[in-house]
This record gives structure tokens, sequence and C-alpha cells, in this order.
């Protein structure tokens, strides 16, 4: 498809992170029943509740462009997803494997930032408030979820390090390190 003028380039941006939004959807379903750690598995149902209510500010946008929603295949998701369903495979134990999906749902969360960031200047640029805003309310949340999902993190790698074997004191020199 070539990319001829702005709008163009912005539809085509716009349709990236529309696929991707649905690849999200159904990867949180799976990731759901992966995880074990009970707020892990509720900050990924909201993530998938937020998620639906994204994909429909994007048909809002779509709409008021005039346009149908259409999904570009976007490959940068598709790997991220792909790097985060190999690594958790791997993962020995439940605790190592929640540790591994709370920071694939961060990478998906940092990508989607980038890409709402670049959508809105898009929409502004073109003179388009109305659409900046319904991506503004999309990015928001998108910035809330990944400050949710490292705010947990060490808390899931502590759980890991109990789970093998670490004493409470070995967690905490660990996580001192890892902090300096």
């Amino acid at each position: 498809m070539a990319i001829t003028n702005s709008t163009e380039k912005f539809c085509y941006e716009l349709g990236d992170v529309y696929n991707a939004e649905h690849q999200i959807v159904n990867a949180l379903e799976k990731l759901i029943g992966q995880a074990s750690d009970p707020n892990l598995k509720n900050l990924l149902r909201e993530h998938l509740d937020q998620t639906r209510n994204q994909i429909d500010r994007l048909d809002q946008v779509w709409t008021k462009l005039g346009r149908q929603p259409q999904q570009v295949a976007c490959e940068g998701m598709a790997g991220i997803l792909a790097e985060g369903n190999k690594t958790a495979a791997q993962a020995q134990s439940p605790a190592l494997r929640d540790g591994i999906i709370g920071g694939g749902a961060d990478k998906v969360e940092h990508y989607e930032i980038s890409s709402y960031t670049s959508l809105i200047m898009g929409a502004k640029l073109m003179g388009q408030g109305q659409i900046a805003d319904l991506l503004q309310q999309n990015l928001q949340e998108e910035q809330w979820m990944a400050q949710q999902l490292e705010q947990s993190a060490p808390m899931l790698a502590q759980k890991a390090m109990t789970a093998e074997g670490m004493t409470p004191q070995d967690v905490q020199q660990t996580s001192h390190t890892i902090g300096s």
C-alpha cells in the first residue's frame, strides 16, 4: 500500500494499532488462564476490558474519519506477543510464568503508548481535535496500566524467588542489588 499523504499515513498507523488491539484481546484471553497470581489475573482482566473499550473508541475514530475500520497487520505487536508466549512456555514454575506474563504485558503497554502518542500528534496536526481526544483517552489508559504492571513487578519477582527457596533476606538483598 503506497502512502502518498499525511491522511493515508495516519490511517495506516490507525489500522496498525487497531490490529494490535485485536491481537491483544486474543492474547489476554489466553494469558488470564495461564496466570496464577490473583492480582495479576485481575490486572489482565482489567486490561482486557480496557482494550475492548479502546477498540470501541478506535471504531469511533474511523467513523469520524468517514471510513470503514481497517486493520493493518501489526508485525511489531505480533513479535512482542510471540516472544512473550515463547518465554512463558519455558517457565518452570507458575510464579516465574507470572513474572514473565507481567513483564510481557508491560512491553505491550509501552508499544501502545508509543503508537497512541504518534497518532495523537497526527490528529492534532490535521486539526482533528475530537479524534485526538478519543486517542488521548486510550493513551491515558495505557499509561495507567503500564504503571500498575510496573508496580506489581517487584511483588511477582519476590514470589518467584520465594518459590525457588530463597529466604526473605536473600530476596531483600537481591531486590536492593537490582535497585542500585
